[in-house]
């Protein structure tokens, strides 16, 4: 089974704490939200991989979190390409 993570919104309503970061990686508790999510996929032994849809103005700061984060399983960005 797959899941995905739609986090493709710009989050305006947040403004001005999402003007330069995605709303799924603010930190909550010392850690982004993301990763409280993701936490909870970890529990589902069923999920073999985990998309995570973004915009092209938030994919690379996705991209960096991707990059430090130790995974059991496999995750990957994928950018909608859109900027606004």
């Amino acid at each position: 089974m797959k899941a995905v993570l739609l986090a493709a919104g710009y989050a305006t309503r947040l403004y001005p704490l999402t003007r330069d970061t995605a709303k799924p990686l603010l930190p909550v508790g010392g850690r982004p939200i993301v990763d409280h999510i993701l936490d909870k996929i970890h529990e589902v032994d069923r999920i073999d991989s985990i998309y995570i849809v973004t915009n092209a103005r938030f994919y690379e700061q996705f991209a960096q979190w991707l990059q430090a984060k130790r995974r059991p399983r496999p995750i990957a960005i994928l950018n909608d390409g859109t900027d606004s």
